[in-house]
């Protein structure tokens, strides 16, 4: 019998001069400030089955939207959303006809995926409250804590969903993915010239998205919050996405 894969959306990124910012379902994926910056991302994580949204922002800096002449010839954006290498979605600028700036473009398109819905597409709308927060950042303190204390077993503990969905995701042996997740933080967190980056519990922002049923964690609302310096010596920082399940926040991507 063949077997019935799921599609792969994959999202590409080209942008220069401009500020750009990509939503699907309302998850922000991509975020430029302004810089030269490309990028091709896996996004399965975040597709529903069914109906999907992506919806794309672009806007000049200040330093060029308040010169009063026209955008110079490097501002440009090019996106573009695949599904098993087929395009479902373009956004480029400069086009013809001209698009003028600030511009706001949103389209639909359908998944019919074979594994369902992921954990957090399956979990309760979230009311972001102060009670809230005030537990969401209590668990990413456990995980912050863990880091620093380099348990490594209390670290892929937490984020057992996360391993267990990308397994799946992966057509991965459960056991095999786990521990290849064991190996990646063994390797960094006891290595000597591995540190984590301080985080202020007060700093960590929440923000709300994916149908009001996941929010992303950052540090004034910029910067992820998982960040070290790598045991190769590179800078590496983790987005962390948390859902709400059964009344307890897990981490699920």
């Amino acid at each position: 019998m063949e077997t019935i894969q799921n599609p792969n959306f994959t999202l590409a990124v080209e942008c220069s001069d401009l500020i750009l910012q990509i939503r699907v379902n309302d998850i922000i994926l991509f975020k430029n400030v302004g810089e030269r910056k490309t990028s091709c991302q896996w996004i399965n994580d975040f597709i529903f089955d069914g109906e999907n949204t992506i919806e794309v922002s672009a806007e000049l800096p200040a330093h060029l939207a308040n010169s009063g002449v026209e955008p110079p010839l490097s501002s440009s954006a090019r996106v573009i959303l695949q599904k098993n290498d087929i395009p479902v979605y373009r956004f480029l600028y400069p086009q013809d006809p001209p698009l003028g700036l600030p511009s706001v473009d949103s389209s639909e398109f359908r998944s019919e995926t074979q594994h369902g819905l992921w954990s957090w597409q399956r979990s309760d709308e979230i009311e972001l409250n102060e009670e809230a927060t005030r537990t969401a950042t209590t668990h990413l303190r456990r995980l912050i804590n863990a880091c620093e204390a380099k348990d490594v077993e209390q670290v892929i503990e937490i984020f057992q969903i996360k391993n267990r969905e990308r397994a799946i995701a992966f057509y991965r042996d459960e056991e095999d993915y786990f521990q290849q997740e064991h190996k990646f933080f063994d390797e960094r967190l006891n290595n000597p010239v591995w540190e984590l980056e301080p985080v202020n519990d007060e700093s960590i922002q929440y923000e709300l998205c994916g149908k009001r049923r996941v929010v992303v964690a950052k540090i004034l609302d910029s910067d992820n919050v998982l960040k070290w310096i790598d045991y190769k010596g590179m800078n590496t920082d983790i987005p962390l996405y948390l859902s709400m399940m059964n009344g307890q926040w897990m981490i699920v991507r």
